[in-house]
């Protein structure tokens, strides 16, 4: 989004791998990346974007997880959240 759209992106993760990988491959963009618990974040944001978070929050915690993002987000907007469905083990 930083490159294609010049805006500026904050990415949150608790993986402080996953945090200087995404670092590494941001370097020349205006992007930085938290290294803290999403339920900690208080920034407010024109936008947010989830992608791969949802389906690790769990269902007792969606309440929680919409709860940040409507905290977070600055006007009513829509919310874009791309997850994987994973089905269960049937062996």
């Amino acid at each position: 989004m930083a490159k294609h759209y010049q805006v500026s992106v904050v990415g949150v993760t608790i993986s402080a791998e996953q945090q200087k990988m995404a670092q590494q491959r941001c370097a020349d963009l205006d992007v930085t990346i938290l290294l803290q618990d999403y339920r900690d974040l208080h920034e407010s944001f024109d936008r947010i974007v989830s992608v791969g978070m949802f389906e690790h929050v769990g269902p007792k915690n969606y309440a929680t997880y919409f709860d940040v993002v409507d905290r977070n987000l600055k006007t009513r907007r829509s919310f874009p959240a791309a997850y994987h469905r994973f089905e269960k083990n049937r062996s």
